[in-house]
């Protein structure tokens, strides 16, 4: 009996396709053009995905991160040129992107994701996890929001 039953499912055995695991996702390389969304970024993204910051976050008179930590990536000043050249995935901004950059960038097909000034605490909280989505790290953003929520407790 067991030799039959090893019979019929040999063919089907020898013919499947081998199972392969499935690929990763690959996660985006992102530019922000506004120095509040840098601040966000560099905690919940990789380094590695962050293809280029607002020229704010390098100035000392207007960082709101480490000069050091700013100064590892590309500064932008948000010209449509400058962000197509570094052919990120998505772009963050805030609300007040020029006309002409959210326009090259529809035309290029690169996603803009801009965010509102956060009226609150829980809006800020809201955009921090909302941006750690886009980057693919939603835990780093829940991380973030405790960390806010503690600092203004």
């Amino acid at each position: 009996m067991r030799a039959l039953y090893v019979a019929m499912l040999a063919p089907a055995l020898l013919s499947a396709a081998p199972v392969r695991a499935p690929r990763p996702t690959p996660l985006p390389r992102i530019v922000s053009i506004n120095p509040c969304l840098d601040a966000i970024l560099v905690e919940v993204a990789d380094p590695a995905q962050i293809a280029g910051i607002s020229a704010y976050s390098q100035d000392p008179r207007s960082t709101s991160i480490p000069l050091a930590v700013a100064r590892r990536f590309t500064a932008l000043s948000g010209t449509a040129e400058e962000v197509v050249a570094l052919r990120p995935d998505i772009v963050i901004g805030g609300a007040h992107v020029s006309p002409a950059t959210v326009a090259a960038l529809k035309r290029m097909r690169i996603p803009l994701v801009q965010y509102p000034v956060p009226a609150t605490v829980d809006d800020s909280v809201a955009q921090v996890r909302a941006l750690a989505a886009v980057a693919g790290h939603p835990a780093r953003g829940v991380a973030l929001a405790r960390r806010i929520a503690a600092a203004a407790a």
